[in-house]
């Protein structure tokens, strides 16, 4: 049986593909492959690929049950720079920040998303890959998140 995850990480995770989605008509958005290892990019303008990264305790004194959850948006193009039909990766970044930085994805308890930073994170036979780190502080209570 196959089930689609529901919980709270998966949400927010289907509500940046979904953003992103719509903001970057044409692009190929998903969600990081279960085998990264088995990904190509066949895509001509690049990809886009969502990824939850880890949870912390937010450092926010008046609300104790609140975390601060990471994500992380990976952008793969075949040019640093737009050339031809390829769309480079550098404006790729822009667009992606530009559609989440302060973007409140609806989840009942959870604030904005803010942009933490974006980072070189390879090249390999001429597909460039950069990837946008993004964080959402997410208030909890007792037994869940308030949703």
């Amino acid at each position: 049986m196959n089930r689609e995850a529901t919980g709270l990480i998966a949400r927010i995770e289907a509500a940046i593909v979904a953003r992103l989605q719509a903001e970057l008509p044409g692009m190929k958005v998903d969600a990081w492959p279960d085998d990264m290892g088995r990904y190509q990019l066949l895509h001509n303008k690049g990809a886009v690929l969502v990824s939850y990264r880890g949870r912390s305790q937010s450092s926010a004194d008046w609300c104790p049950g609140s975390r601060l959850l990471s994500f992380a948006v990976t952008v793969a193009a075949r040019n640093l720079r737009q050339r031809d039909a390829h769309q480079g990766v550098y404006d790729m970044l822009e667009a992606v920040e530009s559609a989440i930085d302060e973007w409140n994805p609806g989840i009942p308890g959870a604030d904005a998303f803010m942009f933490v930073r974006d980072s070189f994170a390879g090249e390999d036979s001429g597909i460039w890959t950069y990837t946008a780190m993004f964080n959402i502080e997410v208030l909890f209570k007792k037994g869940g998140v308030y949703a």
